[in-house]
């Protein structure tokens, strides 16, 4: 009896088995709507119609896209195009979300118009501001009372505080000069100063016009990490030239080189300090010299207020205050001559008068009064339609983002809603609006985060060492990193929460060139989403980003915006060779930037020729081909969905902003391992020892998810209290491979004992080697397997699963077939160039 019942038993299991396997397959063959691909759906450039709009829809849904995302975007001259928000443009939208309903395709929409989140609704008071600042310095004999007019440093000036600190006159900085000069082609330019007696001096400032394209503006694209940052059109400029000094005007002497500044998208500071050891002499002169790029573009370099300091000033403070962005690389500094005593710096706010006016009784010496407050940066929405461009919105104020949302995605929202066409969610591309350090109040949270109020150390944010320079620079960290704290919690936690409250998602990429958190702020979206360019070929790291966070903060989706610039002679199978990569990132949803709106039925809109074509439209002549692109990336996204996802690594990329995964330091991971990256509010918030079923790693994540090691990334900031949470990890068991400690990757999976995911051998290189993403479903380990090579891959790769037999699913021409699995979980695996492949073992 006892054994019939576990035959029965054992047949039961088997049958559910086969019956899952079935489900399986079947899903793979007929994905889910959710799982199709959706398309950016570019508005504006033209007229609008109902036939077009028809169309348009018809096709997607015939092709096999998923929905569309209504997004206004101008790149033309917009010749017959509805003002947005006119009756014209509601009845066309409205139009648009009824007949996709009907066909069943999902409808979203963007969350501005243009990009990124603004409008004229957003006031120089909501909108992104900087910190601003003017420096008076008095000098008197003996004790008096002193009034004076402290100038307004900008239009639409708020005031922070007002401080005053003693000084010496001998600090004040000179100015050697302060008209622009101009160098073209590569010409040497030099600027003389004869000081008449010998001085010292510690750092010199002035300002060039940015270059080339900037480090925080470039994509990471793969390669070795280097000493220096790479990334996709990044220009590394050279030094602009030196600064030298001489005792006798003859023999001269290097000081310090002068690195140029980087050019990102969006407003940035143009000036750059370099602190050095200081020198004394009294000749200096600045020398500029091959300072043009290698390829020789960048042909005109400008300088202009030139000043030299005895003081010791924080290097490159322009940067470490969030007023640019850009990799920063240490070099030898100087002291602390000059610093400011913390225990002398007053503030005098209450004294300043509206107008400005303030007296005070000054001590006989030297005083500095400093006026902080914060100016507009004059961040713009771009690419939208001209009558709703404005501002964009602070991205530090929950009110700005309220108000925003309210004005536009909102009104839309509830205008679809009562005809019963609520959109699917919002979606936000990547903010490309420069720089912002500081909002209404924003003195306030800094404390809450910090512990510590920043008036007395504000002159730091004018590269004063405030105390010593150990302390002024963590200060400057907690500032920067008060910044990312802020742009998380107040801008896409509140859209988030909005989104939510009018029950709809929020699909969202990062910042550009603006001191954030880019794993943090899109793990507070519903659908993290990255990039992938159709020019990088071998794949970016954006996509990984965008997957690790929504790992670390429990979202389902890791969605990208997929093939952007994809030219009209690309082939929809040479495109899918770059989505193969970013599927192997952990992303498991594509949204197309874009389709062009085709207005008409007898004709093109004429793009052939604009800087950006945007080519997934009817219209395009390959059009009638592309089924089977669709179809091919329905069955990945809804194979790369199935379970939870298997990473076994995730790298600790320290707190040092602007955060996002850097190629140039990233550690080597040996083939067979994938990776996950997080940042400082991850590592303190949400990890934790794994307490039970600690096969599938002893780092657990709030949501689910699990890792095998804890990676600390070499070069990076990890603070006393990061440094705590990894060592109280790893007394709890969690393996930890120290890279800042001289250790490798390789080195510390075998000290753990951490045998690779997918065994493979190739040739491991940006441009030929094979990748695979691992999910582990109920009753299945489901591998994706990208050979990313113009050569054959023919080779055995060995599982690390629990079942024995196996099977190779094709997604290109939907075949399956019996791979034959050795006791060791061994399988024979062949694909030929940039060909991809499911094994399912189960």
């Amino acid at each position: 009896m006892k054994k019939r019942l576990l035959t029965t038993l054992m047949a039961m299991a088997t049958m559910a088995s086969v019956a899952a396997d079935d489900a399986l397959w079947q899903r793979f063959v007929s994905p889910s709507d959710e799982a199709r691909t959706k398309v950016w759906w570019f508005h504006g450039e033209t007229e609008t119609t109902e036939e077009g709009i028809d169309a348009d829809l018809e096709a997607f849904k015939e092709k096999g896209v998923g929905g569309v995302v209504f997004y206004d975007q101008v790149h033309g001259d917009a010749a017959g195009a509805f003002p947005s928000m006119s009756p014209e443009w509601w009845r066309m939208l409205k139009y648009a979300a009824r007949k996709a309903r009907q066909l069943g395709l999902t409808f979203e929409v963007a969350a501005s118009n243009g990009y990124v989140s603004g409008g004229p609704w957003i006031t120089p008071e909501l909108g992104m501001r900087k910190t601003a600042m003017v420096d008076t310095v008095v000098t008197v004999a003996e004790r008096q009372s002193v009034t004076l007019r402290l100038a307004y440093p900008g239009k639409g000036f708020s005031d922070i505080a007002t401080v005053m600190f003693p000084d010496r006159e001998s600090l004040k900085d000179i100015c050697i000069e302060p008209r622009r000069l101009t160098a073209e082609d590569n010409r040497q330019l030099t600027i003389s100063y004869d000081a008449g007696r010998t001085l010292s001096i510690a750092a010199i400032s002035y300002a060039t016009n940015p270059r080339g394209k900037g480090s925080t503006g470039s994509m990471n694209i793969p390669g070795r990490p280097r000493e220096r940052y790479f990334g996709a059109g990044f220009v590394d400029l050279p030094p602009i030239g030196d600064l030298e000094y001489s005792a006798d005007g003859k023999a001269w002497e290097r000081a310090a080189q002068l690195p140029a500044v980087e050019n990102v998208i969006g407003h940035k500071s143009k000036e750059r300090t370099v602190s050095f050891p200081s020198v004394s002499g009294r000749y200096f002169r600045v020398r500029l010299h091959d300072w043009m790029d290698s390829e020789g573009k960048l042909n005109k370099l400008q300088i202009e207020n030139v000043r030299l300091s005895a003081r010791d000033r924080i290097d490159n403070w322009q940067v470490k205050a969030g007023l640019r962005t850009e990799v920063y690389y240490p070099h030898e500094e100087g002291g602390n001559t000059g610093a400011v005593d913390p225990a002398t710096v007053s503030d005098v706010s209450g004294l300043v008068e509206p107008d400005g006016t303030v007296t005070l009784t000054l001590e006989p010496g030297t005083w500095h009064i400093m006026r902080f407050g914060h100016v507009p940066t004059g961040g713009c929405t771009k690419h939208g339609r001209k009558n709703l461009l404005g501002l964009e919105a602070s991205v530090m104020s929950a009110e700005a983002a309220r108000v925003h949302y309210d004005h536009y995605f909102g009104a839309i929202c509830d205008t679809l809603s009562a005809i019963g066409c609520k959109p699917d969610g919002m979606a936000m591309d990547s903010h490309e609006a420069g720089i912002q350090n500081w909002a209404e109040g924003f003195e306030k949270r800094f404390s809450r985060i910090n512990g510590y109020d920043i008036t007395t150390w504000l002159p730091a944010l004018a590269g004063y060492i405030v105390g010593d320079r150990g302390k002024t620079e963590r200060m400057l960290l907690d500032f920067r990193k008060a910044i990312a704290s802020t742009i998380s919690s107040e801008f896409y936690s509140t859209f988030a929460r909005l989104c939510h409250e009018d029950g709809v998602n929020f699909t969202s990429q990062a910042m550009l060139n603006i001191d954030a958190d880019n794993i943090s702020c899109r793990g507070r979206v519903d659908k993290p989403q990255g990039e992938f360019w159709a020019y990088q070929a071998n794949g970016n790291y954006d996509c990984l980003d965008a997957a690790s966070a929504a790992h670390l903060y429990g979202h389902a989706i890791a969605s990208a915006e997929a093939f952007t610039d994809s030219p009209y002679r690309s082939t929809w199978d040479e495109l899918l060779r770059i989505a193969n990569l970013a599927y192997c990132k952990g992303t498991n949803e594509f949204v197309v930037c874009a389709s062009s709106y085709q207005p008409w039925l007898d004709r093109k809109y004429d793009d052939d020729n604009s800087k950006h074509p945007y080519i997934f439209h009817r219209l395009n002549p390959n059009w009638a081909t592309s089924g089977k692109f669709w179809n091919y990336q329905a069955r990945c996204s809804q194979l790369l969905r199935e379970g939870r996802p298997v990473v076994d690594l995730c790298i600790y990329l320290g707190e040092d902003l602007p955060l996002k995964t850097m190629a140039y330091k990233l550690p080597v991971v040996p083939e067979g391992y994938n990776f996950d990256v997080c940042t400082y509010d991850a590592l303190m918030h949400r990890f934790s020892v794994a307490s039970q079923d600690t096969a599938q790693g002893r780092l657990a994540v709030s949501g689910g998810m699990r890792y095998k090691a804890l990676v600390i990334q070499d070069r990076t900031f990890v603070s006393a209290e990061a440094q705590r949470k990894i060592e109280q990890l790893e007394r709890g068991g969690v393996p930890v491979i120290w890279c800042n400690r001289g250790e490798t990757v390789a080195e510390g999976l075998r000290r753990h004992g951490i045998g690779p995911d997918l065994a493979l051998r190739s040739a491991d290189k940006p441009a030929d080697k094979v990748c695979f993403y691992h999910r582990q479903a109920d009753g299945a380990d489901i591998y994706f397997v990208y050979n990313h090579s113009s050569n054959d891959y023919d080779a055995p790769v060995t599982l690390r699963t629990k079942f024995g037999t196996a099977e190779i699913w094709n997604p290109y021409t939907v075949e399956r077939k019996k791979a034959s699995m050795t006791a060791g979980k061994t399988v024979q695996l062949h694909l030929e160039p940039y060909q991809s492949a499911f094994i399912v073992a189960r």
